[in-house]
């Protein structure tokens, strides 16, 4: 962004951060270059609970959906995530989408 501000363009840097949830499959090329803020999905498997790209990649994922998919499961990150990462975007911020 920039405007023209007392007959001075400035440039004011981004003040919107951008939090998703890894079902978004953003590269982590982009992620990175954009700062994105990721929450993982919770992968279960087994009574075991693995979080997306944290504890697990989508391949290894994908290898155990195919071992057993009667016991392949997700859920959505919890509020609590959520708010952990809006809290954290919000340092960097002054707006998150």
């Amino acid at each position: 962004l920039s405007g023209n501000f007392g007959g001075k363009w400035i440039f004011m840097p981004n003040k919107v951060a951008i939090v998703t949830d890894s079902l978004a499959c953003l590269t982590r090329e982009l992620v990175e270059e954009y700062e994105i803020g990721i929450v993982p999905l919770n992968i279960h498997f087994e009574g075991k609970v693995y979080k997306d790209w944290v504890d697990i990649t989508p391949s290894q994922s994908y290898e155990l959906f195919l071992k057993n998919p009667d016991s392949w499961g997700s859920s959505a990150p919890s509020p609590e995530d959520f708010l952990k990462a809006y809290r954290e975007a919000s340092k960097q911020a002054k707006n998150i989408l």
